[in-house]
């Protein structure tokens, strides 16, 4: 089998210059991007409160705010 006849894996041209695009126009605007591990109970709640927020990105930057205000 050649290298023109294997199939493609992976994301496409286009997808790879979005992806850069988008990381591009986080971290513009200051954003960082963290990963975070949390236990299936917090998983739980955290989609749950994803639905009143928007979006899990949201439910977190809420709660460090709130956080930050109180301290």
């Amino acid at each position: 089998m050649t290298d023109e006849s294997k199939p493609k894996v992976g994301p496409t041209d286009a997808r790879r210059r979005a992806s850069a695009a988008y990381h591009k126009k986080r971290t513009d605007a200051g954003m960082k991007k963290v990963t975070i591990w949390l236990s299936p109970e917090a998983q739980v709640v955290l989609d749950i409160l994803k639905d009143e927020y928007g979006s899990k990105d949201a439910v977190v930057e809420s709660l460090l705010n709130a956080h930050a205000k109180q301290g």
